[in-house]
Formats: structure tokens, sequence, C-alpha cells
């Protein structure tokens, strides 16, 4: 009899069966006794009629009693407050007893909210009389308190209360000090939890306090695309005034001094907000302030009289301040002047955008919206935004620089620039717009943008780019290589080639593609080698699994919300998976184990563009990904996916278990039982004496290895216990056991053998 070999099998262990065979006939022969002893006690009053309760909990009465019996419910809620996006949210648990404090099961609990959004309205009670439910925000973005109420029959309704919060509303003027017969600007602005602007929305204003002193130019309106509304704030009398702002539960205020023309204190030179600055070049900003000693002045970008970012400016006997601004660098800051002895009461504000000289123009960099546009036919045009930024030879925005735009290559299809000449702002940018024509080449239209009338170094300031017409993307294609790169001793690189073709089959060229990869399911388990068992030959498996757990971010916010940390839960093909519902704080499996792929890449001539999947050997074979490319054309997505197993190198001889996890086991032992000498005709039966030492359930697969010439014989069963076989020649008749436990199989041989009688 040969040695028994271990070998890995592509599942997971299950616990055995037979090793409960004796605990179950043993509750059977308890229960027989007890109908037994029923039978035989004479009279009586039957058992009740079991339920259908499996364990735990009362049920509730089928019918009204004459008494109504008087239960205990309980209601609690996890958070105290959510955030106002419909995804963040809490779990209100509800909990029913009967008068006896005994849970009641298969009760209906009632729930229902003034506000928000609930999954469900109403849920039977678990084993435990626990009825759960979950609460969100909503749709509609309002900070506010809601109540959730939970009832159920003979039970006194409770109630909780949980605060919706996130939305924010803030106010912003171009200033707090205006004097009478003059006007100032409020600006509302509203966002959600995630800082994007909510637009559409109404905002209301009040005149909380001095409703004498200001009057507004509109009660409400609806915010735009930023989230904003403005309105005009008209000062009438000298006073104090305050006006809130309320949208969507957010409330917001913003005070006002209004004081008559002589005596109101504010920035009055420069007048326009915001003010245009040439760096290297000071700006007075001069402040009324009547009755007041001393003007503090503040910047966050440039320096004050002293050098300094801060400046104590003393007053003159005409009852102004006067402090000049510098700066050797560009950028926006705001100016805050305020009274040095009342710093709450009298503040304003201005701002100054710096920027450098034309003169100092040294660079340009030319960008479009896109590098494709569709063709123009008919008054329909379509259009693509250029945008020149120019900047200086340290690397400052140029302001007031003229750039001019041409095309180099005209097709004389039509396509043309309007303006051709634009001055760059005080960020240093200037934009006009390209019109398409009928078409274009495969190399496209160039377009030059140049600063007008100044070089630098003796060269033109200029920048091409160029733009196609047609071209339009029909198709996205993902494909991969047939060999993975050792980076390093802990890092594999996948190369990948993206293909982007137009609807006419031709390859799209200088097509930005956006890639993204996401971790779709892991697994638990360890790599192994395959031992000879004279067959099949040695080789390298898969990781010993065949089940996928799925990625616990459900929602892929990379945060892990209510009922997201549920561990490996499910079953594999052939062995069982144990239950892990243990919570370990943290979302499986983290984001990076997919590894990382470049944000984006651009096609060449032929279409193509090449990009290579870097990710960890300490996750191949344990983690699958969805890598997907997508482009956009005239405002429309074309994308492909792939999926994949993070897989290794060939090369590569070993790789650890999975870092979520594995499970051990012991092997069990292959017993094909001893050599035999039959004669021919004999109906072979054969000995299996495989055992398991944790007692598993363990599978068989025979198989005839060799036998006589001439020979037909055949297993009555492959995977039975003992099969049995016929002798029809004689000779000698090798058959090999293969016994497995789902995670390791060992193997033996019995010879048997033939002799004519």
């Amino acid at each position: 009899m040969n040695s028994p070999h271990r070998q890995d099998l592509r599942t997971r262990k299950r616990s055995g069966a037979r090793k409960y065979s004796l605990q179950i006939m043993t509750l059977l022969l308890f229960a027989a006794f007890g109908l037994f002893l029923a039978a035989c006690s004479g009279g009586g009053t039957p058992p009740a009629k079991d339920s259908g309760s499996t364990g735990g909990g009362t049920p509730p009465p089928t019918t009204p009693p004459s008494t109504p019996p008087t239960y205990t419910l309980s209601l609690s809620i996890d958070k105290l407050s959510i955030l106002a996006n419909n995804t963040d949210s809490a779990t209100a648990t509800a909990t029913l007893l009967d008068n006896l404090n005994v849970p009641l099961k298969d009760a209906t609990i009632t729930f229902a909210t003034t506000g928000g959004q609930i999954n469900a309205s109403s849920v039977t009670t678990d084993t435990n009389g626990v009825a759960a439910i979950i609460v969100k925000s909503g749709p509609i973005k309002t900070n506010q308190t809601i109540n959730i109420s939970a009832s159920a029959t003979y039970a006194q309704a409770q109630t909780t209360q949980i605060s919706i919060t996130g939305t924010t509303l803030t106010l912003s003027t171009d200033k707090t000090n205006i004097e009478t017969g003059t006007t100032s600007t409020l600006t509302a602005t509203l966002k959600d939890v995630a800082n994007i602007a909510i637009s559409s929305t109404t905002v209301n204003f009040v005149i909380t306090s001095g409703s004498g002193f200001i009057t507004l130019s509109a009660d409400n309106g609806a915010t735009d695309t930023s989230g904003q509304i403005s309105i005009t704030i008209s000062a009438i009398n000298a006073g104090t005034a305050v006006v809130q702002a309320a949208a969507l539960g957010a409330v917001a205020s913003q005070t006002y001094i209004i004081a008559a023309p002589a005596t109101a204190f504010g920035i009055t030179t420069p007048s326009e907000d915001p003010k245009s600055l040439s760096t290297n070049t000071a700006l007075p900003i001069i402040t009324t302030a009547p009755g007041v000693t001393t003007v503090e002045y503040f910047t966050s970008i440039g320096f004050w009289n002293n050098g300094e970012n801060n400046y104590e400016a003393p007053v003159a006997v005409n009852g102004t301040a006067t402090a000049n601004l510098t700066s050797t660098t560009a950028g926006t800051t705001n100016v805050i002047v305020r009274d040095k002895a009342n710093p709450t009461t009298k503040t304003d504000s201005i701002q100054i955008n710096i920027s450098a000289p034309p003169a100092e123009s040294a660079s340009l960099a030319l960008q479009a919206s896109s590098t494709v546009v569709a063709p123009s036919t008919g008054p329909s045009k379509n259009t693509v935004t250029l945008e020149a930024l120019v900047r200086s030879a340290n690397g400052a925005v140029v302001g007031n620089a003229p750039v001019q735009f041409s095309i180099i290559n005209s097709t004389g299809g039509g396509e043309n620039i309007l303006p051709i000449i634009v001055n760059t702002n005080d960020f240093g940018k200037a934009a006009t717009t390209f019109y398409s024509g009928t078409s274009s080449d495969s190399d496209g239209i160039t377009v030059r943008a140049k600063v007008n009338g100044i070089t630098y170094l003796g060269n033109p300031i200029q920048d091409d780019i160029n733009i196609i017409i047609g071209g339009t993307p029909g198709s996205v294609t993902l494909g991969c290589a047939t060999e993975i790169t050792v980076v390093n001793t802990t890092t594999y690189s996948y190369p990948f080639t993206v293909q982007v073709d137009d609807a006419n089959g031709n390859p799209v060229k200088n097509a930005t593609v956006t890639l993204n990869i996401w971790p779709t399911h892991y697994r638990i388990g360890y790599w192994n080698k395959l031992v000879q068992v004279i067959q099949p030959p040695p080789s390298w498996l898969n990781p010993v699994n065949d089940y996928d757990i799925p990625n616990e971010d459900v929602n892929k916010n990379l945060r892990l919300d209510n009922a997201e940390d549920i561990g490996p839960i499910g079953s594999g093909d052939r062995c069982p998976i144990p239950v892990d519902a243990t919570p370990d704080g943290k979302l499986t499996p983290p984001n990076s184990s997919a590894g990382s792929v470049p944000p984006t890449v651009n096609t060449l001539d032929d279409g193509t563009a090449t990009f290579n999947l870097t990710y960890l050997k300490s996750y191949s074979g344990w983690i699958k990904i969805h890598l997907t490319a997508s482009v956009l054309v005239y405002g429309t997505e074309t994308s492909s996916s792939y999926d994949m197993w993070l897989t290794k190198e060939e090369s590569e001889t070993h790789l650890g278990a999975s870092p979520f996890g594995y499970f051990s086991d012991s092997p069990p032992s292959a017993n094909a039982g001893t050599d035999q000498s039959v004669v021919t005709g004999t109906t072979v039966q054969l000995t299996n004496l495989s055992s398991d030492p944790d007692y598993d359930t363990l599978d068989y697969d025979w198989t005839i290895l060799g036998q006589p010439a001439g020979s037909t014989a055949t297993l009555s069963d492959t995977t039975a216990y003992s099969p049995s076989f016929t002798a029809d020649v004689a000779g000698s008749y090798v058959i090999q056991l293969i016994t497995s436990d789902c995670i390791y199989s060992v193997a033996d041989t019995v010879t048997i053998t033939a002799t004519a009688p």
C-alpha cells in the first residue's frame, strides 16, 4: 500500500456530519420516550399546538382576549443626528415585551416619522421582540429635528427624536458700514454637507432689527447654479440693522451700521470692488474714519508702509487714514480695515486682485475645453472654449496682457475664432470661442494664442493646440497583457491597453480616457502547491477557495456606514463558509487593495493608449477588481469595463495567505485496503479504511490507473465509499483512491491481481 500524499483542493473546509450522528440518535430516543410517557399518563389536558415559533419570544395572541393585555414598548435610536445627504443613516430600534417582560415574537410594529425618510412603515419583531428601521434625511436637504414614533397593539406608543444637519447658509456683503442714501450687496450662499451648491431653492430675507434704517430689494429669491442669491441693502437712516436669511432650516445673520455721509466709517478709495493691482506698484487705501483715532489695516498678500501685513494708520485732521499696499507676488487678498478701539462695530473690506504687468509676460499655456468637436452644418454651430494663461518669468499671473488667437492651417470649411484678441483678466486668463467648420484631417486644426507685441528673451510668447473636427468616439475597448512584471519584492505591474475608435471603426487620436478601479470582492484562504499523486501531475492551483465575498463598502463612499461592517458571510460552491459577522470597525477590503492606475491617458495616432495596473503581491488571488475606461465627447460618455481577480506572475513559487484570514485544518488519511489476489471473473469489493482526525465528512474519488490489455473493467461508482469491479482479464489492476476533506486531498493505491482459474 502506498504512503499518503497531501493535495490542496480548490474549496474551503466544511464541518463533518458524521460526528453529530450519535447526538441526533440520542435526541430521537428521548423524544420517543417522551411520547410514550404522554400516551401512558391518561386524561389531562393535551399540550397546546406549536404556533410555529422556532424558539425565543412569545407570539402575540391571534384573537382579542376578553381582558386586553398590557405590553411594554420601548424605542431607541443609535445616533443623535445624521447628515442631510440621504446617505448617512441611523437605526431606530423598537422592543416589545409582554406583561411578564418576555419578548414578543411576530408582532407588528408600526413606524412613522415627521420628516426625513424611513425604509419601512411596519416591521415584524424577531425572537428577541425587536424590530428596527433605517432613518435617512431623504432627498430634501433640510436641517430639521424629526420625531420617529413606534406603536403596537396593547402597548403605549413611543417617540424619539433625531436631528438632520449639514446644510449651510452663509452671508457675505461688500461692506458692513454704509452711508445713508447708498447701497450694499448682500449675497447668500446655500451648500449641502459635501460643500456642493444647492440651486433653485428659495432663500427668505427679513430685517430682524432696525427696520427703519434699511430696506431690502427683495424678501426672497431662488439660488442660482452657484447656490447664490443676492439682494440690495439700501441705507435710509443712521443706526444699526440686522438682516437674517433662512433656507432649508439653515439660518445666517448680517449686521449693518448705517451712518450719515459725514460720519460713516469705511473705505472710500479705491471705489471699485474688486480692484486690480499690478505687482511692485503701490495702491493707496483711504479710509474715512470720523471720530476714530487709529485705523488698523490687514492683508493676506503683500505689505503696508511698514513692510508688514498689518499696519496701524493714524487718522488725519480731515477724518481719513491712508495706507499703501504693495505686493511682489500675484494673488487675491481681502483687505480689512477697522477702528482699533471698536474693531467689531466699525470695519470694512475690499478685494484686491494682484497680477504682474503685461511687460513681464514670459510664458503662455493654451488649453481647450475639448480637442474633438462635432462639425457645424447649416445654422447650427458647435464650439470649443479656448483659454490662454499668461505668466511672468517667476510664475506670477499676468493681468491686462493682450492675447491674439489665430488659425494656422484653416481648411476653408468655415472654422473661425471670435473674438480674436482678448486681454487677460486679473488671474492671467484670456478666453475666446472656436467655431467648428465642416471637417478636418486626422491631425486637426492648429490654433495659436500669442501675447501681442511682447517677446521674452527675443522669442514670441505663444502656444499651439490641435482641434479635430469630427472623429466621434464610437467604442472603447480594454485589453490586458499576457505577462505580469515583477516591479520589486512586494509589487506587480500588469500592462493594459485601451483602444478608442470612431463610429466608422477608425482610430480616434488624442482622446482623453478616464480610468477608474474598484475592488468588488475579496477572498480568504491560502496558496499551496499540488503534490503529485500519480495522476494528475504537479501544478500551482488558484487560491484554496471557490466563493466571492462582496466589498463591504456598498455605496462606494469610502466611509464605514451603518450595516456595512458585516464580515465574510455566505456559502461556497462546494464547501460551507463559516459565518463571521463580527464587526471589526473597518471596511473590507480597503480601496487601495485594487491597486492603482493613472487617472487619465491620451490616445496616440492609432487610437490606443497604454498604462499599467500596479498592485501589491499580497493581494494576488484575494481581490477581484472592476476596471473602467471612459471617454466623454459632445457631452456623451462611452465606456468599457474589465473584471478580473488579481493574479500572480508564474515564476513566483510561493505567496502568503490571504490578508483577510484563512482557516486551518488537519489532513485526512487515505487507505484503499490491502492488495488482493482473485480469479478472473470475480467481482472485487474494494475496501475503504480512510479516516480524518477532525471527524470531517470525507469525499472519495476512485480511479483505475492500470489494467491488463483487453480488459474493459469499470468501477461501479467512482465516488462511492466502497465501489466494486469485475476482474475480467488475468493480470494486475491498480486502483487509486483520493480522499478529501475539502481542504486537503491525499491518495493511496491498491493492486488486485487476477489469475485464470
